[in-house]
């Protein structure tokens, strides 16, 4: 039998508080498709609160578009030194080394433009599915247009997904793409 540390189910319950008051904040498809990622948030060596996400693009759309809320929600019950949103390319499994956030910005400037769509479209697969699977017809994510590389990446997504079929409408001041089928 494995015995939970006082830390782990403190941690656990703190991560279920914050993730229950981004629920009263935001809807169904919001919490499924990014949200849910901060359940398995921890503090690591250095005091970091730390959250483990799967790739680069749900990285963003958390940082851009959540990531003060999460620290406010967090900072009200906890003290930290810093936000984390860490790319783990083993996401399942326990992280036994951490990145710093310089370092996580340094991986992503050296993405190709091409593995930079390819993440972005198996996200977006992923979510149709996952909002597919509970009923629903759209679904939303954020993508920046800020630069030059950040324009092409939206420019080969929007062209795939209209040759697939998809209604898309894009928000230029909010960075919100929505996909509806």
């Amino acid at each position: 039998m494995i015995f939970e540390t006082e830390y782990e189910s403190t941690i656990k319950s703190i991560n279920k508080s914050v993730l229950n008051s981004l629920k009263d904040k935001y809807n169904n498809i919001t919490i499924s498709n990014w949200l849910f990622y901060i359940e398995n948030s921890f503090l690591d060596q250095y005091n970091d609160l730390v959250i483990s996400v799967p790739n680069d693009i749900i990285r963003m759309t958390i940082k851009d578009g959540f990531a003060d809320t999460i620290e406010k929600l967090y900072r009200d019950k906890i003290k930290f030194d810093k936000l984390i949103i860490f790319i783990d390319p083993i996401y399942e499994e326990k992280v036994e080394e951490f990145l710093t956030a310089k370092e996580v910005r340094n991986i992503s400037a050296k993405t190709s433009v091409d593995e930079m769509v390819d993440k972005r479209l198996q996200d977006i697969n992923e979510s149709i599915k996952r909002a597919a699977n509970n009923g629903e017809n759209e679904t939303c994510l954020f993508l920046t247009t800020q630069n030059k590389k950040d324009k092409e990446i939206y420019d080969r997504i929007n062209k795939y997904l209209n040759n697939k079929g998809y209604t898309l409408r894009y928000s230029i001041e909010l960075g919100v793409l929505q996909i509806s089928w």
